[in-house]
């Protein structure tokens, strides 16, 4: 009986088990599946996390599954199966399906081959740019064709050398926008593979000097050198260089120039000092004659200096001449005379002066012939010596002479009157006097002089102070009125006018336009008589000159006998 009842029991356990089953909760399904696949490619490996299902409290049994994670899934669309059922119902079942969707795609990025590895390029030192050649890369695609999208450089580009390291990128791209990249880099290297660069050296320099030099200075310019360095040494060879005294002949300057590494350059220059007559001879040329004669005579004879010739080779030669000194000359027919000299060299030098004959009516004129001379003396005085301004002598031609003077200034003279007289005539026998008075006066009341050899008037030595007062204001007066009067004949006339002073000695006895000795045929004036004053007299400018310097201002000329 209790057997039954046990056996009951189990059957509604059973049966109640049966009609009362539970289906299984399915957990972590995979949502739909998208993957890609390679051109080419037919099967892709897929991967998902397995679904878990559970029952009550208990696991679900996985009854079926249609592929395993990570199963290669062909090119398409693949559906994936899980079934799970209850451990105690294998009717009481459930399911998760996913799909999985494979599409053929273009994924990869081009193949690039030979992309170049960096590399170093070499540079002239001090170059500001330099160029760098390369391979170029290609590349291929599975797509079957990948192209150049772009690149920084081109082979045998010009790089800027503000850094030393320059990248260079290629980019290509496939139909799929698939990219892929070359990079390599092109490092700088300077290098010193040129000399000195040597400018406007010159080769041969020839100098000239003259004759009396045995060299000369010589300087050039250039040469002018640079170096892609910056820097460079100069080396001199030989005793010469720029701005040395060169001697007569042939040197050579050579001049080297290195550069950090070594390289050189070398300039070379022959300097020719070669002697050489450029100098023409110097000439003292007379300056133009114009001669007077008397009215009615047609022509004279006219002397000069001949011109005097030097040269620094110290050999000249006449070479030509148009007339001599002595020749005749017409009148109122100015003629040029003309001399030609030659030196050895051949330099030729010239000279030439006009010869002019005129009829000369105008005597010659005394200007600043000197007033009367009056001195007081003591009786005890033997002889007083008397100095006086020379007068000067005017005429219109260039050939005039003192041609007597009755005394000399520093001559002593003697109580009484005594005339002075000085005559002149020009080269037409012109004639003029300048004359005028010393009167020497013995006044006993004077003191004797202590000094017996004393050429001025002395005072009188009675004590008193009057009398000396007086001489000495009356000597002060007569001071003063010839130093106006040299003033003013010191003074330069200005217009056609020139000043010359005689240099020679005139004797007292003295030969007249006639020629007859002691002045047979000179008329001397009567004794007091004063020659008329000179007319139009230029207007005189102040410029001092000293008493017997010749002046170059031509004639007519004043001139100042001795």
């Amino acid at each position: 009986m209790e057997t039954i009842s046990i056996i009951v029991i189990s059957c509604l356990l059973t049966v109640a088990r049966l009609c009362c089953a539970q289906e299984p909760t399915i957990f972590n399904c995979p949502d739909d599946i998208v993957k890609s696949a390679n051109l080419g490619q037919t099967t892709v490996d897929v991967a998902w996390t397995p679904p878990t299902a559970t029952v009550g409290n208990m696991d679900a049994i996985l009854s079926f599954r249609s592929h395993d994670p990570g199963y290669p899934l062909p090119v398409g669309v693949s559906f994936v199966t899980y079934t799970f059922i209850s451990p105690d119902d294998p009717n009481a079942k459930s399911s998760c399906e996913f799909e999985v969707q494979i599409t053929a795609v273009d994924v990869l990025s081009p193949v690039i081959s030979s992309c170049p590895d960096s590399f170093t390029a070499r540079y002239p030192l001090g170059a500001e740019s330099a160029t760098a050649s390369w391979p170029e890369p290609t590349a291929t695609d599975d797509s079957g064709a990948a192209f150049l999208h772009g690149k920084t450089n081109n082979p045998g580009d010009s790089f800027y050398l503000w850094t030393d390291r320059h990248e260079v990128t290629y980019t290509f791209v496939d139909a799929a926008d698939n990219i892929a990249r070359c990079t390599f880099y092109v490092t700088f290297e300077a290098v010193d593979n040129f000399p000195p660069e040597v400018h406007d050296c010159p080769q041969t320099i020839e100098v000239e000097v003259d004759p009396s030099q045995n060299g000369s200075f010589v300087t050039w310019e250039g040469p002018y050198v640079d170096d892609n360095s910056g820097r460079y040494d100069v080396i001199q060879q030989g005793p010469y260089q720029k701005g040395s005294f060169f001697p007569i002949g042939l040197a050579s300057v050579i001049t080297t120039y290195v550069d950090p590494v070594g390289l050189i350059s070398v300039c070379s220059i022959d300097v020719i000092v070669i002697q050489v007559d450029r100098l023409p001879p110097t000439i003292k040329c007379p300056s133009d004659i114009t001669v007077g004669v008397a009215p009615g005579e047609e022509r004279t004879a006219v002397k000069w200096s001949a011109p005097r010739a030097t040269d620094n080779s110290g050999h000249v030669t006449l070479q030509e001449q148009t007339h001599s000194s002595g020749d005749i000359f017409y009148v109122n027919e100015p003629d040029e005379v003309y001399y030609w000299y030659k030196d050895s060299s051949g330099n030729e030098a010239k000279c030439s002066f006009i010869v002019n004959v005129v009829e000369d009516t105008e005597p010659p004129r005394f200007f600043g012939c000197p007033e009367s001379i009056k001195r007081t003396v003591s009786s005890d005085v033997d002889g007083v010596n008397i100095d006086w301004t020379r007068p000067l002598l005017v005429d219109n031609t260039d050939v005039v002479d003192v041609i007597y003077r009755s005394h000399d200034q520093g001559t002593a003279f003697y109580s009484g009157v005594t005339n002075v007289i000085y005559m002149a005539a020009d080269s037409a026998g012109n004639e003029a006097e300048c004359r005028f008075q010393v009167e020497i006066t013995i006044d006993p009341l004077l003191p004797s002089p202590t000094n017996s050899t004393g050429s001025t008037s002395q005072a009188r030595s009675d004590g008193s102070l009057g009398p000396t007062l007086a001489l000495v204001a009356l000597t002060i007066i007569l001071l003063s009125i010839n130093l106006v009067t040299l003033m003013f004949l010191c003074c330069k006339l200005t217009s056609s006018v020139g000043l010359r002073t005689l240099d020679r000695e005139v004797p007292h006895n003295y030969v007249g336009k006639s020629g007859a000795e002691n002045g047979s045929n000179i008329r001397p004036k009567e004794q007091g008589q004063r020659l008329p004053e000179v007319p139009s007299v230029p207007t005189v400018e102040t410029s001092y000159m000293e008493l017997g310097v010749t002046t170059n201002v031509e004639g007519p000329y004043y001139m100042q006998p001795k």
